[in-house]
């Protein structure tokens, strides 16, 4: 019998992608005692913070990577970078080269940088060439998830992003949100790029996700991946018909494509006038933004843990208890919305209990993501079709967020990834996950902050959204505009890839 197409693709998403080739007598890092710790109750994962908090939303791409960038110039005692994507782009070579230049400047001192990326199915940008090089400099890279075998664990992600510099100390920050590190976050990228939101927090909310960074670094789920020892040049071998050079001929090639690795890394990780000069565009660009700072009294850190078996508290059902204890409205934001089981208890628990829900997802016609955005509005349409529901789909910017000296092609645009929520005017949320089973069933680990009753912030993560909103088109659960045109018309041509997403909502990786 032959296979199913549903078995072809299941089976296609589960392949086993060799490892790259195991030695441990490469350089390391020294690990701190600090960041040994495995914390394993779930309570040390979902806490509220009292406190003082002074925190900013931070809407453009530019202004994200300055701050990042700022972070690091400023940090005097640590490092921990969380990010699901980590790419050695413009972005990405930027915040390790200016990684790499303060590992130089606190050379001798107390200072530890640990870097934590997804490992992904299909292996990382930031591969094991970069352990070396990086641990020559005194930075520590880790690995979540390095599983290579075809089973259900492989597939689950860390799909957290965190930045925090200092914690421990009267001076420390973190930034948390949707964005990873890579061009198309930062509004780098020259056709696709993504419109999101962080949060740049400092208070006592930065020593909680530090903690929290420390239980994944120090977790039985987290590893060091080796490069491959470089190849030796293969001996001619003698035959009766004269000398054999095949092997030494590819051992030649070997050997070059393992230094051209290795040239590769350093010139990411080195200082030079096109970076340079890169950063000051972006400051240029980040210094013309308005940020408000808020105070704020407290600050919910809700967190999974990293054993993806560990079913209990965590991101996911803190969420679902916000929107759960909505009273007059819910407006989410968010590209990746997936309604099943109790997600959808929940929404139509609170419509029928006469709740306002708003949800603005991206426009299917301005975005290359066919696949996931469709899924979005057949959603969107849902709750747009129930009484008190509303679906707004995002239409993309062109102009707003370019960096002066950046290359943009004439059809450039932003979609929406930020994921965000805001309840009954009072209640924030800013994080990474999804609104869909990945995220909110723990098939992904997540992070993200909940500003509980702070109308002030509220007002401005609200203003965020409803700008992107204003550049929306409103729906009905038809899928039709307010003059009664339908706008998403499906186009099956593209069928297979809606199939192939279809039966892989539980296993694709997302943004």
């Amino acid at each position: 019998m032959k296979p199913s197409l549903v078995a072809i693709v299941v089976a296609s998403s589960l392949i086993a992608v060799p490892l790259y080739a195991q030695r441990t007598d490469h350089a390391r890092a020294p690990s701190s005692s600090s960041s040994s710790g495995y914390v394993s109750n779930s309570d040390d994962y979902v806490h509220l913070v009292k406190g003082k908090h002074e925190a900013s939303i931070l809407n453009d791409g530019s202004s994200a990577l300055d701050m990042r960038l700022a972070m690091i110039d400023r940090a005097q005692k640590s490092i921990s970078i969380e990010s699901y994507i980590f790419n050695a782009d413009q972005a990405g070579c930027l915040v390790l080269s200016a990684l790499v230049k303060k590992a130089r400047e606190m050379k001798g001192k107390n200072f530890q940088v640990h870097l934590l990326i997804d490992k992904q199915i299909l292996g990382p940008v930031i591969d094991p060439y970069f352990v070396d090089e990086l641990a020559n400099e005194g930075i520590e890279l880790r690995y979540y998830n390095t599983a290579a075998v075809p089973n259900v664990a492989v597939n689950h992600r860390n799909h957290k992003k965190t930045f925090t510099i200092d914690a421990g100390t009267p001076n420390g920050e973190v930034i948390v949100g949707g964005r990873n590190i890579a061009d198309n976050y930062f509004d780098l990228a020259e056709k696709n790029n993504f419109s999101d939101t962080d949060v740049h927090v400092q208070g006592p909310a930065v020593d909680t996700v530090q903690k929290i960074f420390d239980g994944f670094w120090g977790s039985p789920q987290v590893g060091t991946i080796a490069r491959p020892d470089r190849p030796q040049l293969s001996p001619v071998v003698p035959t009766r018909n004269g000398p054999d050079v095949t092997a030494r001929d590819r051992s030649r090639y070997m050997v070059k494509q393992w230094d051209a690795s290795v040239a590769k890394v350093n010139a990411c990780l080195e200082s030079t006038p096109t970076k340079d000069k890169l950063r000051k565009s972006i400051a240029v660009k980040a210094s013309a933004v308005h940020h408000t700072t808020t105070t704020v009294d407290s600050i919910l850190v809700a967190s999974d843990g990293p054993d993806w078996k560990q079913k209990d508290r965590g991101w996911g059902s803190e969420i679902l208890k916000q929107i759960d204890g909505a009273k007059k409205k819910v407006l989410i934001e968010n590209p990746y919305i997936m309604l099943i089981d109790k997600p959808r208890e929940i929404v139509d628990k609170k419509l029928a209990q006469g709740v306002k829900v708003d949800v603005v997802v991206n426009s299917r016609l301005k975005n290359d993501e066919f696949s996931m955005v469709t899924m979005a509005l057949y959603n969107a349409k849902y709750v747009a079709g129930k009484k008190g529901g509303g679906a707004y789909l995002y239409k993309g910017e062109n102009k707003k967020f370019q960096v002066p000296g950046v290359k943009y092609s004439d059809d450039a645009l932003w979609a929406t990834h930020a994921k965000t929520m805001v309840v009954d005017d009072k209640n924030s949320y800013i994080g990474s996950g999804n609104f869909d089973p990945r995220s909110l069933d723990r098939i992904n680990s997540e992070i993200g902050f909940v500003f509980p009753d702070n109308p002030e912030f509220a007002a401005q993560l609200n203003a965020t959204i409803q700008n992107r909103m204003k550049n929306s088109t409103r729906i009905d659960g038809d899928g039709r505009d307010p003059s009664g045109v339908k706008v998403e018309t499906p186009n099956y041509l593209n069928v297979f890839p809606f199939l192939k997403i279809g039966t892989l909502s539980l296993f694709k990786d997302q943004l």
